[in-house]
């Protein structure tokens, strides 16, 4: 049996997130800050993750920066 990550639950984290944008993993951290990408998951205090299929969409959505309205769903 394999171990199972959390891209196989469909979890993303912030270094996997920087590839796939082609970005610097330091950038989406600023990019969380400015409220640019969609709402993480947060697991605990300190994992956070987001879902690849919000990203996906956003992506497809031309990235528009999300707002203070969007809120983090659970």
């Amino acid at each position: 049996m394999r171990d199972r990550s959390a891209d196989d639950f469909g979890l993303i984290d912030a270094r996997k997130l920087a590839e796939l944008l082609g970005t610097s993993l330091r950038n989406v951290w600023r990019m969380r800050s400015a409220m640019r990408l969609p709402s993480p998951v947060t697991l605990g205090k300190k994992l956070t993750r987001w879902r690849l299929s919000d990203i996906k969409q956003w992506i497809a959505d031309g990235c528009p920066s999300v707002g203070p309205s969007q809120k983090a769903r659970s």
